[in-house]
Formats: C-alpha cells, sequence, structure tokens
C-alpha cells in the first residue's frame, strides 16, 4: 500500500499532455514556496546584501515560469552576503545554487543528526564540502578542541569555502583540496555546469557540453583521515562518486560512529554495492531524507545512552 499515492493514481490515470501541465503547475508552486522559507532563514549582512535578497525572491514568481519541466534552485539575482540561522554567514554566488545548498530547511534530518550527534572534542569531516555550510555548522558543534576535515575537489568553490570559514572566524577546521577516491596522487577530470556548483563530480553520467572541467588531484578518506584514532562524523555528497571514494576508506570506516551518504541508486549495481560496503563493516542503514541515508556503527547509540 505504501506505493499507492495520489500522485501514482494520477500519473497513471491522466493522459500525457495533462500530466506535464500538472507537473509544470507543482514545480512552479514549489519554487515561489520556497522563497517564504528562504526569507524566514536567511538575512542579508548588509542592507545591500538584504536588497539584493528581497529583489530576487520578488523575481522568483517571473523566473519559476522558465523551463516549467526541469529542476532549478532559488537564485539570487547578485552576489551577496548573508547570515543563514542558526548557522553562520556565507558569501553567495549570484545565478548559482548556492543559496539552496546553505539552507537548513533543505537537509533537515541532516541538520538536526548533527545538532545531536556531535558533541564537543569530535571530529568531523565534511567530505564534499561545497562552500562550507556543514563545515561551518559542525566546527561550531565539537568547538575549538574538536576537529573538521574539509575536503573540496573545485578550485573556485574551495576559494569561497576558505572564504567562508574565514568570515565565520573558524580556525579548527582543515581545508583539503582534492577529489576524493580509492587512489591518492591520480589527475582525473572534474566538471560541473555552470551555477550548479553543488553538482560537481568525477562521475558524470552523461557528457555535457555546456559543462566547466577542471583536473584534479585525487585523495583517499583514509589519507585524509591519517592519524585520527577516532571519527564521530562523516557526512558524503559526491555527486555520484560515494562507492568510489568508500572503496578507498576502509581504516576511515573501522573507526566511524556516523555517516550520512547520498545514494541516488543511478544503477542498481552502484547502489547495492555502496550499501554492502557499509554492512560488511558493522553499520546498520535507514533513510533519513529524500536521498540521504545514515550508517550507524553497531554499539556507537549504546555509547550516546551511556553518555
Amino acid at each position: 500500500m505504501s506505493d499507492i499515492s495520489v500522485g501514482n493514481i494520477l500519473k497513471a490515470a491522466l493522459p500525457t499532455p495533462m500530466r506535464r501541465a500538472l507537473r509544470a503547475f507543482l514545480h512552479y508552486v514549489q519554487r515561489v514556496g520556497r522563497w517564504p522559507i528562504i526569507l524566514w532563514q536567511v538575512r542579508g549582512t548588509t542592507r545591500q546584501d538584504q536588497w539584493v535578497l528581497l529583489r530576487s525572491a520578488l523575481a522568483a514568481p517571473f523566473l519559476s515560469i522558465e523551463e516549467p519541466l526541469e529542476w532549478q534552485d532559488p537564485i539570487l539575482l547578485a552576489n551577496a552576503q548573508v547570515d543563514v540561522r542558526g548557522v553562520g554567514r556565507f558569501m553567495i554566488r549570484a545565478h548559482s545554487d548556492e543559496l539552496w545548498h546553505v539552507l537548513p530547511w533543505r537537509e533537515r534530518a541532516t541538520f538536526r543528526l548533527l545538532h545531536d550527534k556531535l558533541r564537543l572534542g569530535d571530529t568531523f569531516i565534511d567530505a564534499g564540502a561545497n562552500i562550507g555550510v556543514y563545515s561551518v555548522l559542525a566546527a561550531r558543534l565539537v568547538g575549538p578542541h574538536g576537529k573538521v576535515f574539509s575536503v573540496e575537489m573545485m578550485p573556485d568553490t574551495v576559494e569561497h569555502l576558505e572564504h567562508n570559514l574565514a568570515l565565520n572566524g573558524i580556525s579548527n577546521a582543515t581545508v583539503c583540496r582534492a577529489a576524493l577516491s580509492n587512489r591518492i596522487d591520480q589527475f582525473i577530470t572534474a566538471e560541473v555546469q555552470p551555477g550548479k556548483y553543488g553538482q560537481a563530480t568525477i562521475s558524470p553520467v552523461k557528457a555535457d557540453p555546456t559543462a566547466i572541467r577542471s583536473e584534479v588531484k585525487t585523495t583517499t578518506l583514509d589519507e585524509v583521515s591519517t592519524g585520527l584514532r577516532h571519527v564521530r562524523f562523516v557526512k558524503m555528497d559526491l555527486e555520484g562518486a560515494e562507492a568510489l571514494a568508500l572503496q578507498g576508506a576502509k581504516v576511515l570506516l573501522r573507526k566511524t560512529d556516523y555517516l550520512i551518504y547520498e545514494n541516488w541508486g543511478r544503477s542498481w549495481k552502484e547502489s547495492n554495492s555502496l550499501d554492502l560496503c557499509l554492512r560488511e563493516v558493522g553499520f546498520t542503514l535507514r533513510r533519513i531524507d529524500g536521498n540521504n541515508w545514515l550508517a550507524v556503527r553497531s554499539g556507537s547509540r549504546r555509547q550516546d545512552q551511556e553518555g
């Protein structure tokens, strides 16, 4: 019964033109509906930044009409520095997906888990850090005696990551400029669509003539975590390269309590190998929201209760 929904019934009953029209309408409502949440959780740092935010919100009903059947991120019309409630301060690039990626509402379950599980003095690894929303949040939760390792491969995005860490006065985060893979010190091609900086990948699904490409050096999660005796939490968002990264994390996984990862299931084989790898080393898995899954090492919950 769980697979039966109003949406599935409508898809089966309506002719294709009506389904497309309904989908376009729902996309429009969703796009416009995000902006009250954005204005609740995000504010411009200066009056000029706040005006950019408000102007972008006012333009949203008109911009949201474009390409109604495709995914569309909420965007700023100009660069702006913003304060995100409960997280920190970030520089957001115009016409990019970065506003969407700093919004706590977007991945509420992940934010709750970090607040619930990270403690003072803990170690957090942000694998696929983008511009640093989780790195900033975790750095504050683990305190000055805790450690954060932020791994990001795209050169321009790394610069914004480092800028945002500095904006927030973060001194307990180490930035690693590399692509996570199963081997170290290789050079591979990473690509990203213009403006979709949160979707940079080393495993593109199909050739994209508009993509921005960069040659990046690889590292492994084992290399990043060398010398660490215990890692409390890993957040892994690698746009399809998660299974490859786990091949280079055999040591890390044995000393990690919690791991949040994206599993898009681009193929059954890829999805199954990712889950199997984690189960084989003692993790139990559950979906927390959308495509995000939580892996919990056996005994971690008991230690939380005892602590």
